[in-house]
């Protein structure tokens, strides 16, 4: 390997589809288990011979058949949402790796068709079977991968990026709010155990006095 090599040249490999098909829950993890020696260089359909042949040459490794257990890929395609059939849950939104749906609580979302790789994470979300996978039109061609123009794999790498981002943002306010949520349920211990005691206390002194009263 290059000792000069980054996870960054690595990443540049991978065509952002951020599908999760490799094994791993983005491709910059998946980049930086094969920086690490962690994962092989078959692991990326949708980057097909493109990406195994750049990433063979960055990590100096012969190039070696697409892995059996990933599934093959058969084409890109784009997520639509039936929008007679879209309840609003919003359950789809979450796992959209770069964002790219839209909509708010009880109505109807739509996918930005520009912005979808084709991942396909969101179909097992949606608990009406409202989305479905749709033939990508474009016939254009790109300049590195046969489906994807290097502008799109930038553009999703930074949104992909973003999503993490939003999504460990979200996650720390969370854990905030439950540890805030902890020591409040603490204090609230305290108090009742420091009433409880006080309440006691207050007992003993009682009927000492009654006690000394009746002598």
């Amino acid at each position: 390997m290059n000792p000069d090599l980054t996870v960054s040249d690595i990443d540049q490999c991978l065509p952002q589809t951020q599908c999760t098909v490799c094994g791993y829950p983005s491709c910059i993890e998946y980049a930086n288990a094969l920086f690490n020696n962690e994962a092989q260089i078959n692991r990326c359909p949708p980057g097909g011979a493109v990406t195994l042949s750049a990433l063979a040459s960055q990590l100096n490794h012969p190039e070696i058949p697409l892995a059996d257990d990933c599934a093959p890929y058969t084409g890109r395609f784009i997520a639509e949402i039936i929008e007679s059939e879209c309840i609003g849950c919003t359950l789809c939104i979450e796992p959209c790796p770069v964002d790219a749906i839209v909509g708010a609580s009880r109505q109807m979302h739509s996918v930005l068709a520009d912005d979808c790789t084709g991942c396909e994470l969101c179909l097992k979300f949606c608990p009406v079977d409202c989305i479905v996978m749709v033939k990508h039109s474009d016939q254009r061609k790109g300049e590195t991968w046969p489906e994807f123009l290097d502008s799109e794999v930038s553009r999703w790498r930074h949104l992909a990026a973003h999503h993490r981002l939003r999504m460990q943002t979200q996650q720390d306010s969370s854990d905030v709010a439950q540890h805030e949520e902890i020591k409040q349920e603490i204090r609230k211990a305290v108090n009742r155990e420091r009433t409880k005691r006080w309440k006691s206390k207050k007992r003993v002194t009682r009927l000492s006095h009654s006690q000394a009263s009746n002598k």
